[in-house]
């Protein structure tokens, strides 16, 4: 059978549809429909040992799951494949078997955009499976480029189509009158990339598809930016399982050590063009370089460029479009043999030969690094390219405790690659469920999804076997009466022991006595009831209450506040922390006949601290920085009785962080006397040691505050704080200590801290900026202070 793809332009936008030679003209989408009745396609499994041909298993699975959610299920599914196992193939199986009415497709770019709507038209590998009759005719698929001048049109254009392709972007361009005709007339939404679907213009064109059926697809179910991805995870194909069925080739992970920032891209490089070398014996694999600036893409670009051998392009946005179309088609025609990239040819971009990845530049996201290994790793049907190599510097320490584990010493990728996304999957998974758990959502003021509690919390020890999580009890015990409230809204999860309650009340403005105008108070409360421990947490987002009154509503007039009263329980939640450093001691001091208060702040405050201090006060606040099983924490109390760290996390997370504060606080075998003598104090030095200087960073309290809070000017020019990095200039094992501001992998501003001693007992250094001579601020809230 000969076929022919015909397309023609409506409304500027592109419809297709693949056709038969003799065939002239478009077919209507309800035929095309009928075409797929009477058992059209075949879910038959594949088979490589006995030449069987079909779906692949994650293919396969994900259908299943698929056709089990639509039936017993609503709302959004989410199906988790990794990259290369073939999630295409999957929304076309869907797409026939269910004979989809009209589906909707939304991709993050525009050669995403090409490259699905060529596979609808083609209905991709289905025919030469075998598992689709070549009876069944091929969708009329409508690209969608450009806007519509009227409702008419865009109206015409989905009624013609079987399948609409369409970006993120245009799709929320649309103007509500037109977007409400795809919304009115499609039934199926299917989101590819799905781990964008949480930004603005994604979420907000899923929220308006409230009637339609959503799938989406994804090989990475989180963000790097923390936000949730709505829906349920109704299918996970495990990474270890692609690779264990040959879907992924192994990885060989090759490991350099460069402490020295100047020749790590040139130690790389030659670590790089050592394996090209070696693989290009046998096949014909692509280098890829990857980078995270266009300035950065030339410093490294002009390393590669040395080894004439091999064909090198640089490939980032700066270019322009046409010299970027013309270094794509170079790739494509396999013309060039190493590519320096700035976070391009990414999803929608097919090229099997890459296979040597060199990261320059590490990546910070878990998600990317998985998408972007999945690319060299996947393995093509009939078609043998030998195994992926990635390179990286592992003296390198801009690696988030994320990625900690893909970056250690001795590791095996092909163990941790498949551990770790399947731990984030299951983290993802579990916190949807333990969402699904509340009930009382219908008029929740906010998403779940979206709270964000403070690690802070009271903690109540119950000595009955009773407590209420009953809202009409709970309430009572609230700080302020009913009437006081505007809006009081709560979320139970009674298989968690969780109850959530937001709460709004009207506070009246200090410049007018009218009661007409207001603004309204919004608090927190997050009750968890440990049954382990029969004990109870209680936080608010207001710090100012114990709220003992809201224990004894819960847990009965013998609700006993854990504090520092009796045996200074609550000091035991420092225990198991290790290298502990602390930054905060607040002292009562108990000997005398005034009682007073003294406060210590500062990453030296047990220098301030005398032994006759200690010896005669009582610890009312402690707060520090610690590891605790290698993980870096901060965590503080108070002898009244609050437990606080500066996290910010989820609601699952902050009733976890509970269960081990409780398990401590609540354990009697614990010393509370031994348990800080092992704190560190900083030690001020005035000589310069003969070490190699490997990292530079601002003082903590920096990043306390919002990014926003910080401001650079430097020779009048003005730069924020997320825009600059602290970095080490040239450095060495010996001499002054020159260090920088750099924006945009440019120097703008330098120093030299250059240490002295001026006597024993005050130790003192200096620091001297370095030609040129800039002038350098640096501006905090209203202040504005020389460098």
């Amino acid at each position: 059978m000969s076929l022919q793809i015909i397309e023609r332009k409506l409304f500027n936008n592109i419809i297709k549809q693949q056709l038969e030679s003799n065939e002239t003209d478009f077919l209507p989408p309800n035929l095309v429909l009928e075409s797929w009745e009477d058992d059209v396609l075949t879910l038959r499994r594949e088979n490589p040992k006995m030449n069987i041909e079909g779906f692949r298993t994650p293919q396969l699975g994900a259908i299943y799951a698929t056709l089990g959610f639509w039936m017993s299920a609503e709302g959004i599914g989410t199906i988790v494949m990794p990259t290369g196992t073939g999630k295409t193939e999957t929304m076309l199986g869907l797409l026939v078997i269910e004979k989809l009415p009209k589906l909707l497709v939304v991709v993050p770019s525009d050669a995403l955009r090409e490259q699905i709507s060529d596979k609808f038209v083609k209905l991709g590998i289905l025919k030469t499976l075998k598992v689709l009759k070549l009876s069944a005719l091929h969708p009329v698929v409508g690209i969608l480029s450009s806007q519509f001048d009227t409702i008419a049109d865009a109206t015409q254009f989905v009624e013609q189509c079987n399948v609409v392709v369409a970006t993120a972007a245009i799709m929320s361009a649309l103007p509500e009158s037109i977007l409400s005709v795809f919304t009115s007339q499609i039934s199926h939404l299917f989101i590819d990339e799905a781990h964008h679907s949480e930004a603005t213009t994604w979420s907000q064109i899923r929220d308006k598809f409230q009637l339609s059926k959503i799938l989406q697809f994804t090989a990475t179910p989180y963000r790097n930016d923390g936000k949730r991805l709505k829906g349920k995870v109704i299918f996970d194909f495990p990474l270890r399982k692609a690779q264990e069925e040959g879907y992924f080739k192994p990885i060989q992970f090759v490991k350099v050590h460069e402490y020295n920032p100047l020749k790590a891209d040139e130690v790389i490089a030659l670590k790089a063009i050592e394996q090209l070398r070696k693989d290009r014996e046998k096949y014909p694999h692509i280098l890829m370089a990857r980078v995270k600036s266009k300035d950065r893409a030339n410093e490294v670009f002009s390393i590669y460029e040395r080894f004439a051998e091999f064909k090198a392009v640089k490939i980032h946005t700066g270019l322009g479009a046409k010299k970027i179309q013309e270094v794509k088609q170079a790739i494509l025609n396999l013309e060039v043999q190493i590519i320096v990239c700035v976070d391009m040819l990414g999803e929608g971009f097919d090229l099997p030969q890459l296979k040597i990845a060199a990261f320059h530049d590490i990546r910070k996201s878990l998600a990317i690094t998985l998408q972007f290994t999945g690319r060299f790793t996947r393995s093509k049907r009939d078609e043998e390219l030998g195994n992926a190599t990635m390179i990286a510097n592992l003296a390198d320490i801009k690696v988030t405790e994320e990625l900690a584990e893909l970056y250690a010493q001795n590791v095996d990728w092909n163990v941790l690659l498949p551990d770790i996304s399947h731990r984030k999957t299951q983290q993802e998974e579990d916190f949807h469920n333990y969402i699904n758990g509340f009930k009382n959502l219908t008029d929740f003021v906010v998403s779940l999804q979206s709270l964000k509690p403070s690690m802070s919390t009271v903690i109540y020890k119950n000595h009955t076997d009773t407590w209420t999580m009953d809202f009409n009890v709970v309430e009572k015990g609230l700080p302020e009466k009913r009437e006081n409230y505007e809006i009081v809204r709560h979320a139970h999860n009674p298989q968690e022991q969780t109850l959530v309650i937001v709460t709004a009340k009207k506070t009246l403005l200090n410049w007018t006595d009218s009661n007409d105008i207001f603004n309204l108070q919004w608090d927190l409360y997050v009750i968890f009831f440990d049954l382990k421990n029969n004990s109870l947490f209680i936080h608010s987002s207001d710090n100012g209450n114990l709220y003992q009154s809201l224990a004894k509503t819960i847990i009965g007039e013998d609700a006993e506040l854990i504090n520092g009263d009796k045996d200074g329980a609550i000091f035991r939640c420092f225990d198991g922390i290790k290298r502990f450093k602390l930054q905060n001691v607040g002292l009562i001091d108990v000997v005398g006949k005034l009682i007073r208060y003294n406060q210590h702040m500062g990453t030296d405050v047990e220098h301030g601290l005398t032994q006759s201090q200690i010896n005669k006060s009582k610890k009312a606040v402690l707060f520090g920085v610690g590891y605790e099983k290698g993980n870096k924490m901060t965590l503080g109390c108070s002898y009244k009785g609050r437990i606080w760290s500066w996290r910010v996390n989820d609601l699952k997370a902050f009733t976890e962080w509970c269960k081990k504060i409780g398990d401590k606080v609540l354990d009697t075998s614990i010393d509370v006397e031994q348990l800080l003598r092992g704190a560190l104090t900083p030690k001020a030095i005035w000589q310069r040691p003969a070490l190699f200087p490997f990292s530079i960073d601002w003082k903590e309290s920096m990043y306390e505050g919002l990014e926003t809070r910080y401001k650079f000017e430097v020779n009048d020019i003005t730069y924020d704080f997320f825009d600059i990095d602290l970095v080490l200039v040239e450095p060495s094992d010996e001499g002054d200590i020159k260090f920088g501001l750099r924006f945009e992998d440019k120097i703008i501003v330098q120093f030299e801290l250059k240490l002295f001693k001026n006597s024993l007992k005050n130790p003192d250094f200096k620091i001297e900026q370095t030609v040129p001579k800039e002038t350098a601020w640096i501006i905090s809230g209203r202040k504005r202070e020389e460098l």
